[in-house]
């Protein structure tokens, strides 16, 4: 009778094990999503509202690229790295397009920076509109 209380004992003890070692799981996954959140709030802080519209977003293109850039550094969370940097790039190919005056190439770092943008708030789930100020 002994050996069977202790049969069973030892398996509510993987039992709870288990359960232990999946919250712990699910409670790394948590801190990863704060994390995450927290890069995306620090990202969106930093870059303001993004002007698409292509008669200003030249202008603002080096200003935005600028405080992309210091952010980017400090953000753990690989994707949304990714979709900062992405950002940055495009922004600075706006800023080039501009100084070379030519429509077709700004239509085109436009059209960039708005997929950037998009792209950037899918990564953090967040609308659009809350990276340009349109929502």
């Amino acid at each position: 009778m002994g050996s069977i209380s202790r049969r069973l004992a030892l398996a509510a003890l993987a039992l709870l094990a288990l359960a232990g070692c999946g919250a712990a799981e699910q409670a790394q996954q948590i801190g990863s999503g704060a994390d995450k959140a927290a890069d995306c709030a620090t990202l969106i802080r930093q870059l303001g509202n993004v002007n698409v519209d292509p008669r200003a977003a030249a202008a603002d293109a080096e200003q935005r690229a600028r405080r992309l850039d210091d952010a980017v550094r400090n953000v753990d969370a690989q994707d949304v790295r990714r979709a900062g940097e992405d950002l940055r790039a495009r922004l600075q190919r706006l800023r080039d397009a501009a100084r070379d005056a030519d429509p077709e190439r700004q239509r085109q770092a436009v059209q960039g920076v708005r997929q950037a943008v998009e792209r950037l708030a899918q990564t953090c789930n967040v609308p659009v509109g809350q990276l340009t100020g349109n929502g």
